[in-house]
This record gives C-alpha cells, structure tokens and sequence, in this order.
C-alpha cells in the first residue's frame, strides 16, 4: 500500500512558487482551484462597487481584489 500523501502546512503553502493560477490549501492539500464563472465575476464586481463606494464616505476597512491569500485557519491549514 503506498504510504498518504504528506500534508502542507500554511508555512509550506507560503515558501511554494508563485502561479497565475488560483490555489488553495484546504486542510493541508495543495489544489488548484477552478476558475471562476461570468456570472460569479459580475457579483464579485457588483459588491466592490457598491463596499468601495461605502468605504469612500465611511473609511472603516480597506478593500482588496482577488488574488490575495487568506489565512482562515492556520492551526488545520485552511488558505484560500
């Protein structure tokens, strides 16, 4: 039987080349995710629109685009 694959942790994830495609590490393994639809992209544009036009009369954040790492979990490697 060959032996599980080895789990990446959130350190590992960050020390891998960078890609132009989107990855996630969820719960350790490293995918490759798809890409998004026209019609996600369309909301995705909609909401900044209307978050970046509340955050220039009310400057309580700040607003970043994709792609940007988050951590959700470090301890269970949760990055997406």
């Amino acid at each position: 039987m060959a032996p599980a694959p080895r789990l990446m942790t959130v350190d590992d994830y960050f020390q891998t080349p960078e890609t132009v495609l989107p990855e996630e590490l969820i719960y350790g393994v490293l995918r490759t995710a798809e890409a998004p639809t026209v019609r996600h992209q369309a909301a995705v544009r909609d909401i900044g629109f209307a978050l970046m036009t509340y955050l220039l009369e009310n400057p309580a954040g700040e607003l970043w685009p994709s792609p940007v790492d988050v951590v959700l979990d470090r301890r269970r490697d949760l990055v997406v």
